[in-house]
């Protein structure tokens, strides 16, 4: 079981974590790395998944 310190500090993690948009932070510059990847990446990207669309329409 936590004691009253631990305790402290995870509720003072969690209230940093809030007031900084941590996790909103994380999550717009992770989705911004994304895009960035698939628009350098497009035409690989775009024809793995057609070689996938291929593969999938020949086991049906």
């Amino acid at each position: 079981m936590a004691d009253s310190t631990e305790i402290a500090a995870a509720v003072a993690d969690v209230q940093c974590k809030i007031s900084t948009n941590l996790v909103g932070i994380g999550a717009a510059l992770q989705t911004a790395y994304d895009q960035e990847y698939i628009a350098k990446h497009r035409a690989a990207l775009d024809a793995f998944a057609a070689d996938w669309d291929g593969y999938l329409r020949r086991a049906k």
